[in-house]
C-alpha cells in the first residue's frame, strides 16, 4: 500500500501551527522586554553592555525566537521518527500482530497534531488492508473528513480506496473513487516517494477492466520507479498473472523465482506461493 511506503520526513508540520509558534514566542520575548524595564529590573545601561541598540536586541530577540521554535520542532519530528520506529521494529518481528494494532492505536489517540493524525489513521487502514480485514480498512477510512485533508492525504485516500475496493471485486466503486481523487492522484503520480504504488494501483484497475497491455505497461514503470522490494513483488505478482493471462507461462515462473529471494512480508509470500501454483497448474495442462 502507498501509505505504507511512505519516508519517515514526509510529514511537515501544519504551516499554521508553526507560524503561531513564533508567533507567540515573539510576543513572549517582547512582553518579558518590556516588563523587565518598565519594572527597572534590568537598566538601560546594563542593556547596553549586551547590546549596542535597541534594533540589534531585538533581532537578537527574533533569533533566540527561531533558535527555540526550531528546537521543539526538531523534537517532536525526533519523537514521531522514535513512535515509528517502533511500529516498525514491531511489524518486522511480529508482522501485523495484534500488538502492532495495540500500538498505533495507542499513537493516534495520543497524537494531537491534526496532519499526523490523518496519516496515521491512513496507515492503520492500510495495514488492515495488508491481512486482508477490508472491512475494517474501511471503516478506518470512513473515520476520515476527506475534506479536511492535505492534497498529499487525499491522494494516499483515494489510492487506498481503489485498491480495497478492486480487492473486493468492487469494480464500479473503484471506478468511482478513481474519478472522485484523479486530481490528487495524478498530482502525485509522477515525482512522489509514493508515485510507483499509485501508478501500481491504477494498473490493478486496468487489470480488473481487461486492459491488460496497458496494465502491463504501468507495472513496469512503476517497477523501473521503485527501489523497494515490497513495491517490486507487489508489480511482478500482477504481472506474473498477466504473463498467464496473455501465454507467456515461463516469463511468469522466472518471475516468481526471482521474488522468493526477495520477498519481505508473510502476504507476498502466500501471494508468491498462489501464483506459482497456478503457473504450475498451467505448465501441467500444457503438457
Amino acid at each position: 500500500m502507498a501509505v505504507l511506503k511512505l519516508h519517515k520526513g514526509v510529514l511537515k508540520m501544519n504551516n499554521i501551527y508553526a507560524y503561531l509558534k513564533l508567533a507567540l514566542v515573539l510576543a513572549i520575548t517582547s512582553f518579558a522586554y518590556a516588563f523587565v524595564i518598565s519594572a527597572g529590573v534590568i537598566g538601560i545601561d546594563t542593556i547596553s553592555n549586551f547590546t549596542t541598540t535597541p534594533g540589534s536586541f531585538f533581532i537578537k530577540c527574533l533569533s533566540i525566537s527561531f533558535t527555540v521554535i526550531l528546537f521543539f520542532r526538531s523534537l517532536m519530528s525526533y519523537r514521531r521518527i522514535l513512535m515509528m520506529k517502533k511500529l516498525e521494529e514491531i511489524r518486522k518481528l511480529e508482522g501485523f500482530s495484534q500488538a502492532y494494532f495495540t500500538e498505533l492505536n495507542r499513537q493516534i489517540s495520543s497524537t494531537k497534531n491534526r496532519v499526523m493524525k490523518n496519516y496515521k489513521t491512513m496507515v492503520l487502514a492500510d495495514s488492515y488492508g495488508e491481512i486482508r480485514d477490508y472491512k475494517k480498512a474501511f471503516e478506518v477510512l470512513r473515520t476520515l473528513n476527506v475534506n479536511k485533508l492535505s492534497d498529499r492525504l487525499k491522494a494516499l485516500y483515494y489510492n487506498s480506496a481503489i485498491y480495497f475496493y478492486l480487492m473486493v471485486d468492487d469494480v464500479n466503486s473503484a471506478c468511482f473513487a478513481a474519478e472522485q481523487g484523479k486530481d490528487y492522484i495524478e498530482k502525485f503520480r509522477y515525482g512522489s516517494e509514493f508515485g510507483s504504488a499509485i501508478t501500481h494501483t491504477l494498473a490493478t484497475l486496468e487489470y480488473a477492466q481487461g486492459n491488460l497491455q496497458k496494465a502491463e505497461n504501468m507495472l513496469m514503470l512503476a517497477k523501473s520507479n521503485s527501489s523497494h522490494n515490497h513495491s517490486i513483488v507487489s508489480c511482478d505478482l500482477l504481472l506474473g498473472k498477466i504473463y498467464l493471462k496473455t501465454d507467456r507461462k515461463q516469463y511468469a515462473h522466472n518471475l516468481v523465482l526471482q521474488d522468493l529471494r526477495i520477498v519481505e512480508t508473510q502476504r507476498q509470500k502466500e501471494d508468491l506461493a498462489e501464483l506459482m501454483k497456478e503457473i504450475e497448474d498451467a505448465f501441467a495442462e500444457a503438457n
